[in-house]
């Protein structure tokens, strides 16, 4: 698979409370994903994710706390197996 097709890894933080609500799924009228705790957004008459909206709940940091990791590295670890 080319590097370019891979999925990039992001260190991110969630912002405390989010996972204290219920466990109830629906799905994003933008892009499809399940919308778990109930985090779901109203606009116009459909159901969005908070990225979709605009409102994220979790943030890209700007370096991982264990420091950064590229896709070369993580496709070593993967093909050097345990």
């Amino acid at each position: 698979m080319p590097e370019a097709d891979l999925p990039a890894i992001t260190a991110v933080r969630v912002e405390p409370g989010w996972l204290d609500r219920r466990r109830v799924r629906v799905v994003c009228d933008g892009c499809g994903e399940g919308i778990s705790y109930e985090r779901e957004v109203r606009v116009g008459g459909r159901t969005l994710c908070r990225s979709c909206s605009g409102e994220g709940y979790y943030y890209a940091m700007p370096t991982a706390p264990w420091g950064r990791l590229s896709r070369a590295s993580v496709s070593k670890e993967r093909s050097a197996g345990p």
